[in-house]
């Protein structure tokens, strides 16, 4: 739980424009790597973003 409850929108959007996109890029290339090693096997990364879609679940190749 959040000491001071949920952030609001203001605060979120303010946090996510501080965050470097090379930086992250780098970071999200680095953890999808280590998470298909840990896997074994390769993810398919767009079903993965289609999170909104309850048809359509992510799976692992």
């Amino acid at each position: 739980m959040l000491e001071n409850g949920i952030p609001t929108r203001d605060t979120i959007q303010r946090v996510m424009g501080s965050i470097n996109p090379k930086v992250m890029k780098g970071f999200f290339g680095v953890f999808k790597k280590a998470l298909e090693e840990r896997e074994g096997e390769k993810i398919d990364w767009g079903k993965m973003r289609s999170g909104g879609n309850k048809k359509e679940e992510a799976f692992i190749q």
